[in-house]
């Protein structure tokens, strides 16, 4: 209660304004009517009308409190002082403290639900989606920032939610955003998001550690959940460089059991990106060799094989895994950066001339 009368009070100096401006239009009223002097009838209606004004024009002394209120709210409660005097500004005031208290229960009933792990374990993404890419293309992340720059609440509050239930590296760079964020509501529902996305993270690294350790599940698939679980806590954004290479060095080792217990192309492939990103580039290279060895050699294993001799600096042997692979009809990938990146090393300057 304590807070929805600090809100209130925030605005009341907006309230104060068109009051006065009434309580002057009435008084004028009273005098014109007791003196019977029409010309005062201009003064009545100047008055009510500058506290209609109030809600609707930008006044530099009154901008901060009129801020407080969400523009469509302003409207409202203008058009309801201007066409109903006097009874319209205490019923917009009313209306007004009791929009305070429904949103701060909502916010509680919004709170609830976020900390409601359980209900949330089934909508995250699957380990084995490009969630940076899915969340590009699904949730519309344009529109999404444009809601956080914007000044609705509600619409804010709704953004934060739909982050929240789908956890990457960008998804968690719009969150911290928000942190910022001018209104203490969004600011503290963000701040729960991220606490959210962590715990989800912990919380299945924690169930993938205790499959491993029971045994009920055929090993090498279980030590390839852990380390997924590791590796997509690495990626999500949530951690400084010194602790996510500490789980990257976990993720690899997880995948290294699994595929020590049964070589696998998809879990190779997963350990020369991990290899990649360590700095191990030679252990990259020979873990995208054995993928390309495969049946159905990857894109993905093709150009991290390129870039494992790009970073070693051995050009000799990246001209040459160029130059043995042959032109691709076929991707086996719907991703526009792994097709733009593929055509730029077979063909740099068709690229360049392209581009």
């Amino acid at each position: 209660m304590k807070i929805i009368i600090l809100n209130f009070i925030r605005q009341l100096p907006l309230w104060a304004v068109a009051g006065l401006l009434e309580l002057l239009s009435l008084g004028t009223f009273i005098g014109a009517a007791a003196g019977n002097a029409a010309g005062l009838f201009a003064g009545v209606l100047l008055f009510h009308a500058a506290a209609a004004l109030v809600f609707f024009l930008p006044v530099p002394a009154l901008t901060k409190y009129q801020n407080s209120l969400k523009a469509y709210e302003r409207h409202l409660y203008g058009w309801l002082v201007l066409f109903i005097p006097y009874v319209g500004l205490a019923g917009a005031m009313i209306n007004a403290l009791a929009r305070l208290i429904v949103s701060r229960r909502a916010d509680v009933e919004l709170y609830k639900e976020m900390t409601r792990h359980e209900k949330l374990s089934g909508v995250f993404l699957p380990a084995n989606i490009d969630e940076q890419v899915l969340i590009m293309e699904s949730l519309d992340v344009e529109p999404i920032q444009d809601i956080l720059d914007g000044t609705d609440t509600v619409l804010k509050l709704g953004a934060i939610r739909l982050l929240s239930l789908r956890p990457s590296p960008l998804s968690v760079t719009l969150l911290r955003k928000a942190l910022s964020d001018r209104t203490e509501e969004v600011r503290y529902v963000a701040h729960l998001a991220l606490i959210n996305i962590e715990e989800y993270f912990t919380e299945r690294i924690r169930a993938c550690r205790q499959e491993v350790e029971a045994g009920r599940e055929e090993p090498s698939r279980a030590y390839s959940r852990l380390g997924s679980a590791y590796r997509q806590y690495a990626d999500s954004g949530l951690e400084d460089d010194k602790t996510r290479r500490f789980h990257l060095d976990l993720a690899y080792e997880a995948y290294y059991e699994a595929y020590r217990l049964h070589p696998d192309f998809n879990v190779a492939l997963a350990l020369g990106e991990i290899c990649l990103e360590r700095g191990d580039t030679g252990a990259a290279a020979s873990f995208f060799r054995y993928v390309l060895e495969g049946p159905s050699p990857s894109l993905a294993a093709r150009l991290g094989l390129w870039r494992s001799h790009f970073e070693a600096g051995d050009l000799i042997s990246l001209d040459r895994a160029v130059k043995e692979t042959a032109p691709l009809t076929d991707y086996g990938t719907d991703d526009p950066q792994k097709i733009v990146l593929f055509e730029f090393w077979k063909n740099p300057q068709e690229t360049a001339l392209a581009g």
